[in-house]
């Protein structure tokens, strides 16, 4: 940590967050050396700090746990913030702290304010309390009561190797989650599926029944509260989904193929469409590179040296839900040409995509927290219905 006497600014740019506090104090790491622990009684209002058009997001490590807050919950959390109940100035006395690993931290005591890195977004970020940080990132500057601190603390930390051990410390539940597990003879119908296409041996059915349950239009709808998000992040959940009622992800048997086709298509036509002057999809935060050869999409035939985060990649095809209908046999079907489809999916591209990137850039470019954001699915979804829609008018 660098202490700063006043003498020269605090330095901020690329990776750089700031914030005004009270006081604080250092604590020394008793093993590691050059590891340090700094907690701080911060504003509230500082954790929405706001420029001209900018709000400053800290980084939310990708394994910390998000969890929809309980509404009622979160309407309190703003409440005690707003200082409408309660003793005024306790906040920070009935709250949890904000837990942040960085990788270098400095204080100014003229200026009373701390700038820290987090160049990292993979081992840094905050690790703990970050539902709390959302409830008060989703509050209007002008609500906060000037007697609302919470506490931060910063790990400061030279080698953050150990920063996953440390989150699934932190965020450790005192039950334990029974493995769910599903036999080959359970998903024989689909396996058999599978090896029909040129994913055969290339991808687990278990992951294809996690792209099933995005386009299952008799379970998930356009509300925010009813999305699949479990699909990327809780694979138990989806092999739990299936244990209950097998018949549910049976029955969209006759458009497996094409959801294996949409994967490759919307990977592929995504990075051919997007305009490089909107910046490149992987500076955006939006793909992930393959460190060896390339991304292979076998349906299509096609190499690519990105493909898009599975983050994005299930919010898009999320998106298609919508144009799944049933036949009389309760078997699923799409309710246009499916070349129809794959049009109105290029004709969107660019508006979806850059509904995206703005989302991802209030997240800190976190695609984690994409891809468990059910606002997210649901605008998406929507878009999917209001391109269609107009698309008939033309």
């Amino acid at each position: 940590m660098v202490k700063d006497n006043g003498t020269e600014e605090i330095i901020s740019g690329k990776n750089r967050y700031f914030l005004h506090y009270k006081n604080y104090g250092i604590l020394d790491d008793p093993v590691q050396k050059n590891n340090f622990l700094v907690s701080f009684n911060i504003p509230v209002k500082e954790l929405i700090y706001e420029k001209p058009g900018i709000k400053q997001v800290v980084p939310i490590h990708p394994n910390c746990n998000v969890v929809d807050v309980d509404k009622k919950v979160h309407e309190d959390i703003g409440k005690a913030i707003k200082q409408e109940f309660g003793e005024i100035g306790t906040f920070h006395l009935k709250t949890q702290s904000v837990k942040i690993i960085c990788k270098d931290l400095e204080v100014s005591d003229t200026t009373q304010r701390v700038s820290f890195t987090i160049d990292d977004t993979l081992h840094q970020g905050i690790v703990d309390g970050a539902n709390l940080y959302l409830a008060i990132n989703s509050l209007k500057l002008e609500e906060i009561s000037k007697h609302s601190y919470v506490k931060v603390d910063f790990y400061v930390m030279k080698d953050t190797s150990i920063s996953d051990d440390m989150v699934k410390t932190l965020d450790a539940k005192l039950t334990i989650d029974k493995e769910i597990n599903i036999t080959k003879k359970e998903l024989h119908w689909l396996e058999e599926i599978i090896q029909e296409t040129d994913y055969a041996g290339k991808m687990d059915a278990v992951d294809v029944l996690c792209l099933i349950n995005l386009f299952r239009n008799n379970y998930y709808d356009a509300e925010v509260s009813n999305q699949p998000i479990e699909s990327y992040w809780n694979k138990q959940r989806i092999k739990e989904l299936y244990k209950e009622n097998p018949n549910s992800f049976i029955q969209y048997k006759t458009i497996v193929k094409d959801i294996l086709y949409l994967y490759d298509y919307v990977n592929w036509k995504t990075q051919e469409l997007w305009p490089s002057k909107k910046g490149s999809l992987n500076s955006l935060g939006l793909t992930t590179k393959y460190n060896q050869k390339a991304y292979e999409f076998y349906i299509l035939d096609k190499k690519l040296d990105y493909k898009l985060h599975d983050a994005v990649i299930f919010i898009l095809l999320n998106g298609f839900r919508p144009f799944v209908i049933f036949n009389q046999d309760t078997t699923a079907r799409w309710s246009k040409d499916f070349g129809k489809i794959l049009e109105l999916y290029d004709t969107i591209l660019i508006e979806i995509i850059s509904i995206i990137k703005d989302y991802s850039g209030q997240m800190g470019h976190n695609p984690h927290l994409l891809g468990k954001n059910k606002m997210l699915y649901s605008i998406i979804y929507k878009e999917f219905m209001m391109g269609d829609l107009l698309n008939q008018f033309l």
